[in-house]
């Protein structure tokens, strides 16, 4: 028995043993007659030890077996329950159910680059916005080379990698997020640090029982200073050294692409979460459509599709911000049209 196994069995025998130690309590008190407090208190312990162990067991049972969604980070035991049920990959390591080699001609081949956003993260892999393309255009090869946590110098990796292995490059779309920058951030090992004393400091019961590993890394979240200033820091990357190195970065991109007999676009998505008339990252939008202009790179920026939406219309849920079922939805109109 794994450890999972043995706290669902131990909160199964919890409220057993309480609803059998009041039953016996009761018993006691009516056979001895006189109260007092100390019984008392006693009594109303054990009601509430009952109350709450039947609560717990509810919610471990509900969210080891029932919920079936995501977070943002991919760090409680639900969520990677979820990768486990919904992520598959290919040939080629990628999320598809579509061999990428050998290579199938006669197709227009557009090969999508990403992170989550492009892979789908919080969504089944039908509602995707590559699949939704593909289903709509027959007589288009799509793939999608999109990797969870990736930044722009992942993606370059990435592309490096399937270059080295001979895969023709056509049609190229680089699916960018804000947050692509972040590797560049100052305080990112601080931040990465944090995370992991926090993972650290859950404990055994915390770490293994699904419904106190939920709450935990909510509750972890939300006090994280580190993770507070995240966004903070996004917002403040539309100028400055930042930048400078991530333009410099992304000129690299186009450069290889170019050189493989590619031809670049780029599409933009925005921060879901922050989605209303004072949206703050405005100026990292007006940042990369300036610089994709300057080199001559069609860009499509979603911003425009979602700006009138609410959050809660276009995110997975409201501890995750990537786009949900509805957002792919739209996405994939918008990008098809561009890709026309």
């Amino acid at each position: 028995m794994n450890e999972e196994d043995s706290i669902l069995a131990a909160l199964v025998v919890l409220p057993v043993v309480l609803c059998m130690g009041l039953m016996r309590f009761r018993r006691f008190l009516r056979n001895r007659g006189k109260h007092n407090w100390f019984l008392l208190i006693l009594g109303n312990a054990l009601v509430l030890a009952f109350m709450l162990s039947a609560t717990l067991l509810v919610g471990e049972i509900y969210f080891r077996f029932i919920y079936d969604s995501t977070d943002a980070l991919a760090y409680t035991k639900v969520c990677r329950a979820w990768f486990n049920r919904h992520w598959r990959l290919n040939d080629a390591q990628c999320r598809d159910d579509m061999a990428y080699f050998p290579e199938t001609n006669g197709l227009r081949r557009i090969t999508f680059f990403g992170d989550s956003f492009a892979a789908g993260h919080g969504v089944d892999l039908k509602d995707t916005f590559f699949v939704r393309i593909r289903e709509g255009h027959p007589d288009w090869q799509i793939h999608c080379i999109a990797q969870p946590g990736a930044e722009t110098a992942q993606e370059q990796t990435n592309l490096n990698l399937f270059v080295e292995m001979h895969y023709q490059l056509a049609d190229v779309v680089l699916v960018y997020c804000l947050n692509d920058v972040s590797d560049l951030m100052p305080n990112r090992a601080a931040l990465t640090n944090s995370l992991a004393e926090d993972k650290a400091r859950q404990g055994w019961l915390f770490k293994n029982s699904y419904c106190l590993n939920f709450f935990y890394w909510r509750w972890s979240s939300a006090h994280n200073p580190w993770m507070k200033g995240y966004f903070d820091f996004i917002a403040e990357t539309s100028s400055g050294p930042v930048w400078e190195k991530q333009k410099e970065r992304l000129r690299k991109f186009k450069r290889t692409v170019e050189k493989n007999g590619g031809h670049l676009r780029v599409v933009t998505f925005p921060f879901l979460h922050a989605l209303g008339p004072n949206y703050q990252y405005q100026g990292i939008h007006d940042a990369l459509d300036k610089f994709w202009k300057e080199e001559g790179v069609p860009h499509l920026d979603l911003l425009n599709v979602y700006q009138t939406m609410k959050p809660s219309e276009v995110m997975v849920n409201r501890f995750d911000p990537h786009p949900n079922k509805k957002a792919h939805e739209l996405a994939a109109a918008a990008i098809a049209d561009f890709l026309k």
